[in-house]
């Protein structure tokens, strides 16, 4: 996931200077996912200041009994933002023994949105149905054949710009449900060790 966001007030400041990311662990401290985190600032005079990867902490939101992870989170902080800088992040979350994938992609935030594109790439040989709703907004992909080589195959992008934002009401719609989204089910696979490769 990245996201490149512009502040133009205080309010944004705040609710993109702390960034958390939750996710479920499948296989306990067995085999824990990877998370790698990066985040930029853009200041106003053109420089460019990166956060060191050290100050991503993860720590764990939900375990069993015995004490065995079931959810992580990935937490960072982007210190000394400020109304007027660009700020840029990126989360890779790469799940272990991950053999049958699905997804949900939201194209809308809680903010005006000016580009919001989705890249899903599957192996060769792997099939996979995609929903977009609602298929009119959503449109039909463009495709891109990566390689015919083991374990790559083609990759599918859909991009939309200029989206309003959705914001926080009382008794609205579920964000679910107000959202223009991609979804996408695989639904035969070659579980044959090749590698999986998908990029949001």
């Amino acid at each position: 996931k990245v996201m490149i966001v512009k502040l133009l007030t205080e309010e944004a400041v705040q609710r993109y200077g702390s960034v958390e990311y939750g996710y479920r662990e499948w296989f306990g401290d067995e085999f824990k996912s990877g998370i790698a985190a990066r985040a930029r600032v853009m200041k106003p005079d053109g420089a460019v200041m990166t956060m060191p990867e050290e100050d991503v902490s993860i720590i764990v939101t939900r375990e069993r009994s015995d004490g065995t992870a079931l959810e992580r989170k990935a937490l960072f902080k982007i210190p000394n933002l400020a109304p007027g800088d660009v700020v840029q992040y990126e989360i890779i979350h790469t799940e272990p023994f991950v053999y049958a994938p699905t997804g949900i992609f939201f194209y809308n935030d809680r903010d005006p949105v000016l580009y919001s594109n989705v890249y899903i790439t599957l192996p060769a040989k792997w099939k996979a149905n995609f929903y977009n709703l609602p298929p009119e907004r959503v449109g039909e992909p463009k495709m891109e054949q990566v390689s015919a080589e083991y374990g790559s195959g083609e990759t599918r992008f859909w991009g939309l710009k200029n989206l309003s934002y959705i914001p926080y009401e009382p008794y609205a719609r579920p964000f679910a449900d107000q959202s223009l989204l991609t979804a996408f089910v695989v639904e035969h696979y070659e579980p044959s060790g090749m590698h999986i490769q998908m990029d949001w």
